[in-house]
């Protein structure tokens, strides 16, 4: 063989090898940028914003930051770039812009020994301005943590009085090393007894087939914005714990993941829920026409957790003023309603059912008109020629009227008149509403005065 066809052959040797060895790397450059850059899956959750949709932020986990923007469908695009973060003026992706940078150390980072997180996100857009009131948008994730065991975030961050507390809780990701992966994400892992609604999301990587262990993936590997699953009230004194698994398969090079969830439904309070009806006033008595606002709230002594149902008028409640629907409390809030008292009064009775369909014994609250109240003066002995009679408002009074002198006398309204005696007479008021009437006189004596004739009369009471 010439020198020259040796050289070749050499040549070629060398370029394979070097072929192969390029291939080699790129590979697994490819599989080094995969395990380094991880999208985040599920949402957050804001009791001010709602839910946070994180499916778009990126956890460099070889840099150690974040990158990308999480989505609010209230208050629109929560970025973690870091030039959004401290700009003055700054872009959305879909070109809406706000001021008001964050601090100067608000790049978000993630530290790889502990799993805590520091820094911020801010948002950019949305339904409202983010610099309303003096806020920029920042929320401060300093109180976040990624759990590397089970790729899941901890904890909360603080979005100022705008966002407020924003739990992570539901927010997992997915390294991507080149094996099976698979997570399965309830947005809430605990419910009061009272059930509610749970979303539930999940995602895959490197499979080709999913089930699920009590709910349907409907063939999806992946499903970020969740399946709602419903759960009925627990009226046991037991929690009730709700499973879910994950399968997920891989046909070459073989191989599978799997992943469970919980849902704890907790169990029905020990506590009695009940109702303080009319706590506020005590209402036993009111003055004619007044209106009567009837109040019922959540016992001190209930679960704080009791949702009520509805809440209806019981026996000897009467019609209530004809109403039919009957308002519920919410919470600690009270539920109202203004009646009209009926002429001889009413008792009034309402009882209250939760969600799970407890009811609470009857309360009353006994309500009556009160009986006209005024004064009449004075009582003079000897009388002048001339006596200015006057009187307080008569409260409670639906009309009123005088006898031996001649004057308007209105209800709820003071008077006076002057009277003329030319012997000794008795001046007298009458007020009355339908529960009965009150009468008061005043004597002015003309002539010489005996002890007889200087006694009051005294109010008369007349009661229906």
């Amino acid at each position: 063989m010439s020198k020259f066809t040796k050289k070749i052959k050499y040549t070629f040797i060398i370029m394979v090898i070097f072929a192969i060895a390029g291939f080699g790397f790129s590979q697994n450059t490819k599989k080094a940028e995969a395990a380094v850059n991880t999208n985040l899956t599920g949402y957050a959750w804001s009791s001010n914003i709602g839910w946070i949709d994180m499916s778009g932020v990126t956890l460099d986990t070889s840099a150690n930051t974040w990158s990308g923007y999480a989505w609010s469908s209230n208050i629109g695009w929560l970025s973690y770039n870091p030039v959004d973060l401290t700009s003055s003026s700054v872009s959305s992706p879909d070109s809406r812009t706000t001021s008001m940078p964050c601090p100067s150390t608000s790049t978000p980072s993630y530290n790889s020994v502990s799993g805590a997180i520091t820094g911020f996100g801010r948002f950019i857009s949305g339904g409202i301005p983010t610099t309303a009131g003096g806020w920029g948008g920042c929320v401060q994730m300093d109180g976040v943590s990624f759990n590397s065991s089970t790729n899941t975030l901890t904890g909360y961050a603080w979005g100022g009085d705008v966002v407020g507390w924003v739990d992570f809780s539901g927010v997992g990701m997915l390294p991507d090393n080149g094996a099976p992966m698979a997570q399965l994400l309830p947005a809430s892992t605990q419910l009061p007894s009272t059930g509610g609604d749970v979303n539930l999301t999940w995602a895959t990587l490197n499979v080709d087939s999913c089930t699920g262990v009590n709910f349907d993936t409907q063939g999806n590997l992946n499903n970020s914005t969740g399946l709602p699953i419903h759960y009925p009230a627990n009226t046991t004194s037991t929690a009730q714990t709700f499973t879910y698994t994950l399968n997920c398969t891989r046909t070459s090079p073989p191989g599978s993941a799997s992943a469970t969830a919980t849902v704890i439904v907790d169990p029905y309070s020990a506590l009695t829920p009940d109702i303080i009806f009319n706590a506020a006033n005590n209402i036993t008595s009111v003055d004619w026409s007044s209106p009567v606002t009837l109040q019922w709230q959540l016992s001190p002594q209930s679960d704080p957790n009791t949702v009520w149902d509805h809440c209806t008028p019981t026996l000897g409640g009467g019609d209530w003023s004809g109403a039919t629907t009957f308002p519920v409390p919410l919470g600690l809030s009270p539920a109202s309603l203004s009646v009209s008292v009926p002429t001889n009064g009413q008792e009034y009775d309402i009882t209250c059912t939760d969600n799970n369909q407890y009811t609470t014994p009857v309360h009353h609250v006994n309500i009556l008109y009160n009986l006209p109240d005024f004064t009449l003066s004075p009582n003079t002995c000897p009388a002048p020629s001339s006596v200015t009679l006057n009187w307080t408002a008569p409260t409670s009074s639906q009309s009123c009227s005088s006898t031996n002198f001649s004057a308007q006398v209105n209800p709820n309204a003071p008077g006076s008149s002057v009277v003329h005696p030319i012997q000794t007479t008795t001046y007298s008021i009458t007020c009355s509403n339908p529960r009965g009437s009150l009468t008061q006189s005043v004597v002015e004596n003309v002539g010489p005065c005996t002890t007889a004739s200087q006694v009051h009369p005294g109010p008369v009471y007349h009661e229906k």
